[in-house]
This record gives C-alpha cells, sequence and structure tokens, in this order.
C-alpha cells in the first residue's frame, strides 16, 4: 500500500531520447535504465544526493551489483560527483522548486487566516441583529429573525411543520415490517394517502411474505427492495407474484390491525 507520505516526481517524457540515456541503454540496456530511474527516485528521497559509502546498500536493496551501480552513476555523465557525493542538477533544482512553492503556499495561509481572524464576525453581526427585537420598516412591524432557523425564518407557522401523528399506529406496525429502512418521513407521507389503512395493512403483510423471498428483493443485500414511499406510492402490495399464487400470510402473533375507530 502506498505510504500517505509518498510524493511524485516529475521528469521529461522524452528523456529516453537524450544522447546520454541512448548511451546508457546501448552498454547496460533496460537494466542500465531501470538503475537510473531508482538512483533518480532516491536522490528525491535523500534530498538530491547520494553518498558513495551507499552504493553497497543500494545494490543490495536493487539484487544487483555494486560496481553496476557505480557505473550508471559515474560513467554516462548523468550525475555529478564531488568524490563523496553524487548529486542531480535537474532533481536538486525541482525539489527547491517544490519547497518553494509549498512556503509560498504557507505564508499565503497564514495571510488569509490573519486577514479572516482580523475581519469583524458576520454571524456575529447576524446575531446580534437577531436579538434587537422588532425592527420597523415604515408602518409595519417586522418580526424578529430567529438566530435558530426555525419556521420564523422559513415564514411557516410552527404547528404546519409539525407532522401529524398517526392516531392509529398502522404506520409504525407498517415502518416495523417493512424489509427497507430508508426515507421515512417520504413514507409516512405517502402513508397519509391511504383511505383505509386497516384493510391495506393486511395486504401489504400477505405480499411482502411472498415479496422478501423473491430474486429481485434477495440482490445485492437488498439494494433492490423498493423504498418505502415508492412501494406505498405505487401500490406495490397489489403485485402478483411471478408465476403462481401468493402464498397465505403469517401467522399473527398480535390481533388483527386496528383502523383505530370504534
Amino acid at each position: 500500500m502506498i505510504s500517505k507520505d509518498t510524493f511524485y516526481f516529475s521528469h521529461d517524457y522524452h528523456a529516453r531520447h537524450d544522447p546520454k540515456m541512448q548511451k546508457l541503454n546501448m552498454v547496460l540496456g533496460m537494466e542500465g535504465i531501470g538503475i537510473f530511474w531508482c538512483l533518480i527516485e532516491i536522490c528525491y528521497e535523500q534530498g538530491g544526493k547520494i553518498r558513495l559509502d551507499e552504493c553497497e546498500s543500494i545494490a543490495f536493496d536493487m539484487r544487483t551489483h555494486c560496481d553496476r551501480i557505480l557505473e550508471v552513476l559515474k560513467n554516462f555523465s548523468l550525475f555529478d560527483f564531488d568524490g563523496t557525493i553524487f548529486s542531480s542538477k535537474a532533481v536538486t533544482e525541482r525539489l527547491n522548486s517544490r519547497i518553494d512553492k509549498s512556503e509560498k503556499a504557507r505564508k499565503s495561509a497564514e495571510k488569509r487566516w490573519f486577514d479572516a481572524s482580523a475581519m469583524p464576525s458576520h454571524n456575529s453581526s447576524h446575531a446580534n441583529l437577531c436579538y434587537k427585537g422588532k425592527e420597523i420598516k415604515g408602518n409595519k412591524e417586522i418580526p424578529p429573525i430567529s438566530p435558530a432557523g426555525d419556521s420564523l425564518l422559513s415564514g411557516i407557522p410552527p404547528e404546519e411543520e409539525k407532522i401529524e401523528s398517526d392516531p392509529t399506529g398502522l404506520f409504525d406496525l407498517f415502518w416495523e415490517i417493512y424489509p427497507r429502512k430508508v426515507g421515512k418521513g417520504a413514507a409516512r407521507k405517502a402513508w397519509k394517502k391511504i383511505k383505509e389503512p386497516g384493510l391495506t395493512l393486511e395486504k401489504i403483510e400477505g405480499a411482502l411474505a411472498w415479496q422478501k423471498n423473491t430474486e429481485q428483493w434477495g440482490k445485492d443485500h437488498g439494494a433492490y427492495i423498493p423504498h418505502p414511499s415508492t412501494y406505498l406510492n405505487e401500490e406495490r402490495w397489489l403485485d402478483g407474484p411471478p408465476g403462481g399464487s401468493a402464498p397465505a400470510p403469517p401467522e399473527r402473533s398480535r390481533p388483527m390491525f386496528s383502523t383505530g375507530k370504534p
């Protein structure tokens, strides 16, 4: 697995056409090309430098010989050598560029943070306005805006925002037996449109007895089971079973569903 600290390095896509690389390919073939790019990767990891005394450990890591590593480092003018350290001018320039961009980005972020901290907070000034009470615009009183973003902000009376309770409790019974529990609010709205909820719930329970066992509903851990609101809006309990009659609904452990009427 790639480490989160992995960095990508860029290189010229036509590097293989460079005369130095062509000579390396002629002498050592693709083995030499592979060693070169591994050495470039090590340069990036080590700040653009490879020490001479690291040759043996690098050769062991690449499963090759130390003299082959030295041949690539010394013989093709691909690396600079001061007697102790091998380095790559291109790698050093790109590393410095990356460090410079990172530093500029850091300073820019610090400046934005400082400027944002120095500016007055829009939220705090808005909150102060919200708590001033009623504002007067001409001769018309405007009610204060609620900081909590409730019905005063939306213009909808609080009593209309509340979901009407189900006095029969039949929706909760439907929700309990339906196998896919998503979009409860939408399902509740769809349930409110049903004219005979008690009778309908009995039919739904009978339909679910065979629908739960269909191939379609069993695919991908129930991914193809209709949303409860879809099931209700499309009256899917009226669907017929594939290739036969529906099995009898399971015996209930509770009394027949009640409509809530005496």
